[in-house]
């Protein structure tokens, strides 16, 4: 269909903008340790250092969950989770705006700004309890659930404050 068509040229022609010509991974893994430190200080900071969340989860969590994050992009109106399915990524928004909504309800419950995260319900091994949609074009990064709980093994401190936190986000939105 022809708007299927020109959302997908879009996502491109922004896609190919973004996409580096070389791999960062194998770059970095070609490093001395000392380099890939400091490399990975400075993208970090340029990047999910500003999100509050990893701010209180400590540098060194900070410094191997970088490399497992993934760039995501979707373009305005995509669905990027759907509420109840098995959560198996989280999302942490760079720039754009999603809209949290409730499955056959058009009511927006809230909105994510940059900066802020969803999908947490990969925390606490939960369905999805609401649709997220992309309401402009939005690049963010995702976690795979396989790769926290590999982090959460090496960090328990920072496990146990993520699960706190999931915990309390999604008490707060019942109590709404």
């Amino acid at each position: 269909p022809r708007g299927l068509a020109v959302r997908i040229r879009h996502f491109y022609d922004y896609y190919y903008t973004r996409v580096p010509a070389f791999s960062e991974g194998e770059i970095l893994q070609g490093l001395t340790p000392q380099l890939r430190l400091e490399v990975t200080d400075f993208l970090q900071k340029e990047t999910i250092g500003h999100l509050p969340l990893f701010q209180s989860l400590g540098a060194s969590f900070q410094m191997e969950v970088f490399p497992r994050l993934k760039p995501v992009a979707a373009v305005y109106k995509e669905r990027i989770v759907s509420q109840g399915e098995v959560a198996e990524r989280m999302y942490f928004l760079m720039k754009g705006e999603v809209l949290v909504t409730i499955r056959g309800s058009e009511r927006v419950l809230h909105t994510k700004a940059p900066g802020q995260y969803f999908g947490e319900s990969v925390v606490l091994a939960r369905r999805r309890a609401h649709t997220c949609t992309a309401n402009a074009f939005c690049e963010m990064y995702s976690l795979d659930r396989v790769d926290l709980l590999w982090l959460f093994e090496r960090h328990p401190k920072a496990a146990a404050t993520m699960y706190k936190q999931a915990r309390c986000r999604r008490r707060r939105r019942r109590r709404r």
